[in-house]
């Protein structure tokens, strides 16, 4: 692809700041799983949750055999967020998993599998770097883009999940590790490590 356009934004990212009923939430973390039709199910978990989570949690529901179809994240304090994933449980059993205990689970680390991308888009704004991924759905896709997001130092602040028929979407607005605004260093970075995982087909 193109190199990624690397020329800052003139009005950068503004999350949404939360509500009160939803930072209300954040005192401790909490975790819901609510079944769905078709071995489909809905997880919602908010509360402080510790860097690189994301990884962790993608990773270890990709062990699982667990698919993300749909869902979104997002920091709204600090260290504390809101996530609505909805899952795929037709090849795995979710009534033992402790989702809370693998997003902080150390344990979860190396690859789980190879997915490919089909195209990736990066825009450096101000202070966020946004990037959009399409690709063929496949158990492991998102811990696979958030471990290259990893290696670049970077983390999300956000992220959107999608999925139609059999391709993926996914969009993401990052920051460094430490919440700095990244750097054209970073995008090429990420670039870099992005290509690896592009599709030949």
């Amino acid at each position: 692809m193109d190199e990624p356009d690397l020329h800052p934004g003139r009005g950068g990212i503004h999350l949404a700041e939360a509500e009160p009923s939803e930072l209300a939430l954040l005192g401790a973390s909490h975790c819901q799983l609510e079944r769905r039709e078709e071995s489909r199910a809905l997880l919602r978990i908010g509360g402080r949750l510790p860097r690189g989570w994301s990884v962790r949690l993608s990773r270890g529901l990709a062990r699982r055999g667990v698919s993300l179809v749909s869902g979104d994240a997002r920091r709204v304090q600090d260290d504390a967020w809101l996530l609505e994933l909805e899952l795929d449980l037709r090849h795995a059993d979710a009534s033992g998993i402790d989702f809370l205990a693998v997003a902080r689970s150390e344990e979860e680390t190396g690859p789980v599998s190879d997915p490919r991308i089909l195209d990736f888009a990066l825009q450096l704004e101000r202070d966020a770097l946004h990037l959009e991924v399409h690709a063929w759905d496949a158990v492991g896709l998102l811990a696979a883009v958030l471990a290259q997001v990893w290696s670049a130092g970077l983390s999300p602040d956000e992220l959107i999940l999608e999925t139609e028929a059999e391709c993926a979407f996914h969009s993401l607005v990052l920051r460094d590790r430490h919440r700095a605004p990244p750097t054209a260093s970073h995008a090429r970075l990420l670039a870099r490590a992005l290509k690896r995982l592009q599709s030949s087909v």
